[in-house]
């Protein structure tokens, strides 16, 4: 694989590190990185069409959006009601008149 920066053939594919990595993944990139010049990069897969990757982001959207509007998930409903009391406790810390 020939690097980005350097242009130089020296680029191996590294194993994926961290969130960043793991949502590129997602989208059929993998992580590169240059003997050389030490730079990281990422490379759509080979193995992948764009057509396939369409078709499978738009069934991915497709099933985000199939919910029926208005109604929540027990875990939604859990993160609002822990996003609430952190809020509210919040407010009670600085509102507390000081002695």
């Amino acid at each position: 694989m020939v690097c980005r920066k350097c242009k130089q053939n020296r680029a191996h594919r590294v194993e994926r590190m961290g969130a960043i990595d793991n949502a590129v993944n997602r989208f059929y990139f993998k992580p590169y990185c240059c003997d050389a010049c030490l730079h990281r990069f990422y490379v759509l897969r080979r193995d992948v069409s764009l057509a396939a990757m369409r078709m499978e982001i738009g069934e991915w959207i497709s099933r985000f959006g199939s919910r029926k509007p208005g109604r929540r998930t027990r875990r939604e409903i859990f993160i609002y009601i822990v996003a609430a009391l952190v809020v509210a406790e919040t407010i009670s810390y600085f509102s507390r008149q000081r002695r």
